[in-house]
C-alpha cells in the first residue's frame, strides 16, 4: 500500500495495538512522539520511507517492543541533545531486533552513542548499515565485556568506515 503523506498521529491513540507496520507506505515527514503511547506494541516497522529529524526519545514508552525497525530512512538521525539520543533505547529491554540503517548521527565517538548497545540483553538481531560508522564507534564494544553477546545471532555493519582488522 502507497499512502503518502505523513504518519498520522492519531495512530499513536491506538492502545492495544500489537503490531504496527507502515513500511514502504510513501510517508514523510517526522515519526510522530504519539507512537510512544502504543505502551502495548511489541512490533513497530516504519522502514523504507521518507521519514525526517530526530527519532523522537517518546519511543522509549515502548517498554514491550521486540522489533523496531526504522531503517532505510535517508534523512532520519539521532540527535546529540541528552533527551533524543539513542540512550533511550536501553529503555527497551525486550527488543530483540533492531534496524537503523542508513539512520545518521550514529558516529558521535565523543558521546559513545553505541554504547547503549551493552544493555540490550535481548538483542538478537542488529542492523546498523551505512550509518557512517568507523572504528572509533567500535572500540567500546571491543574493550568492554557487553552482555549483549550471548544473544546477538545478526550483526550487519555493511558500508561503513570500519578498516581496523582488531575489532
Amino acid at each position: 500500500m502507497n499512502t503518502s503523506g505523513q504518519i498520522p498521529k492519531f495512530i499513536g491513540s491506538f492502545n492495544n495495538l500489537r503490531y504496527l507496520d507502515l513500511s514502504d507506505g510513501g510517508y514523510e515527514g517526522k515519526i510522530p512522539t504519539q507512537l510512544g503511547n502504543l505502551s502495548q506494541l511489541p512490533h513497530l516497522n516504519l522502514r523504507l520511507n521518507d521519514l525526517v529529524g530526530a527519532i523522537p526519545f517518546q519511543l522509549k514508552n515502548l517498554s514491550l517492543l521486540q522489533s523496531l525497525m526504522i531503517g532505510y530512512n535517508f534523512d532520519l538521525r539521532m540527535t546529540n541533545q541528552i533527551q533524543g539520543n539513542f540512550e533511550w533505547l536501553s529503555n527497551l529491554s525486550y527488543l530483540k531486533k533492531l534496524d537503523s540503517s542508513f539512520v545518521q548521527k550514529l558516529n558521535d565517538s565523543s558521546h559513545h552513542t553505541l554504547e547503549f548497545l551493552g544493555k540490550l540483553k535481548s538483542l538478537e538481531e542488529l542492523y546498523l548499515p551505512k550509518c557512517s560508522l568507523s572504528d572509533d564507534n567500535m572500540y567500546p564494544f571491543y574493550e568492554s565485556n557487553l552482555n549483549f553477546s550471548t544473544s546477538l545471532i545478526v550483526l550487519g555493519l555493511g558500508e561503513n568506515q570500519l578498516t581496523s582488522s582488531t575489532i
